[in-house]
């Protein structure tokens, strides 16, 4: 820690901030289906549902998948980005997910390429780093951009995972009428879990990462059937 270490802290807040525009607010990332099927009616089945699938798909996943990413700034292996960039789309179980996960990262890489100014170092990383991104799946974006940002990985990892975390807890205020005190009441007490979540996933091996959850994955393809939707599918 260095007597500028809170810059990273803003940089953290900002990229991990709900209100950046990714489109990321669009999409129920298969919530919607969970509901629609009755699998998700109220805080406690919410819950369940974050710390069964959720939570397995970002240990066993995102976590690895964010930390080669992360990992590919520090150690400069930028040629293995478009292998993981890759990888992260095959390992979306659902063709909505490998949607949303790539709209969401094309946006959020194209909204800092705006940011950084022309001829900075991070600048000439973001450029580096684009040669090698055929997919912008956002796992792998976020975790590029908090190694060029210099965030250190682990609170890093934190933040992606509560942003994930509370994604779903902001759709849940429209689609079973949570309530504001309700999300962050899910937050507030899911953090001490998020914390073993990265110490469990910053073990798993990248050539073992990918999970599977019938129940979300069923609800997740069934959406784009259904007759009413608030989210893309």
């Amino acid at each position: 820690m260095t007597g500028n270490s809170h810059q990273w802290t803003l940089s953290c807040r900002q990229l991990f901030d709900s209100a950046l525009p990714t489109g990321g607010y669009a999409h129920s990332n298969g919530l919607e289906g969970m509901v629609q099927l009755g699998e998700v009616t109220g805080l406690e089945s919410f819950s369940d549902f974050i710390c069964k699938e959720i939570s397995n798909t970002l240990i066993h996943t995102d976590i690895p998948l964010f930390r080669e990413a992360y990992n590919c700034l520090t150690e400069g292996t930028y040629q293995e980005i478009e292998k993981l960039d890759r990888l992260a789309t095959a390992l979306r179980p659902t063709i909505e997910a490998r949607q949303a996960g790539e709209k969401t990262g094309r946006q959020t890489w194209k909204l800092y390429g705006q940011m950084f100014g022309a001829g900075t170092p991070r600048q000439n990383l973001y450029a580096r780093c684009s040669e090698f991104l055929p997919c912008y799946q956002a796992v792998v974006v976020f975790g590029l951009l908090a190694g060029i940002l210099e965030i250190p990985r682990e609170a890093a990892l934190f933040a992606y995972c509560q942003q994930v975390v509370g994604n779903f807890a902001q759709a849940c205020i429209k689609l079973i009428g949570l309530g504001p005190t309700g999300v962050q009441k899910v937050i507030h007490d899911l953090s001490p879990a998020m914390n073993d979540w990265v110490r469990e996933g910053l073990d798993v091996p990248i050539e073992s990462a990918g999970s599977i959850s019938p129940r979300w994955d069923i609800a997740s393809s069934r959406h784009a059937y259904a007759e009413q939707r608030l989210y893309i599918s």
